[in-house]
This record gives structure tokens, sequence and C-alpha cells, in this order.
């Protein structure tokens, strides 16, 4: 896994691959898995329940390490879908 040159809330590291989970007011938890876009040539963050495959979101510094898709695969099945009003 290749280190973003990030850290999270707590001071972690962020790698490729990692599952990082935030808290949205009014929405709750939501979990991001980080990502290399060849397009951008840049590290992203993917939201795991959004509608558009791929989605990305702004990284902000709350966010924290819950995991990797390597060893964790199911953390990113654990937080409901935003919903749609």
């Amino acid at each position: 896994m290749q280190f973003t040159g990030l850290k999270d809330k707590d001071g972690k590291e962020i790698y490729e691959g990692d599952i990082c989970r935030v808290s949205i007011p009014l929405h709750g938890d939501r979990e991001f898995v980080v990502k290399w876009s060849e397009e951008f040539a840049r590290f992203d963050i993917a939201i795991s329940h959004s509608k558009n495959k791929d989605e990305e979101a702004h990284w902000v510094p709350e966010h924290e390490v819950i995991g990797n898709i390597y060893e964790n695969p199911e953390l990113l099945h654990q937080s409901k879908p935003v919903s749609q009003a």
C-alpha cells in the first residue's frame, strides 16, 4: 500500500486502500476508501455507499482510519447510505 503523505485525526498515516470514517452532520458516519486517481495523478477518497461508482469527496482533517480493504472489507458495509430527500 502506498503512503499518501496524509494523516488522520489521530495522527495515523493514511495509505492507499485504507478505509476512513468521517461523521457528517445530519447524516451520521460515512466510510470512504483511499484510492489513486490515474486521471488526476493524486489520491482521492471514494464514497462507499454512493449511487455513482467512485463518487469522490473532499478531504477533511476529521477523517479516521478504521481499517483497510484487504484486512477489513466488511467495514465498507456497516454504515447506512444517506437517504435522498
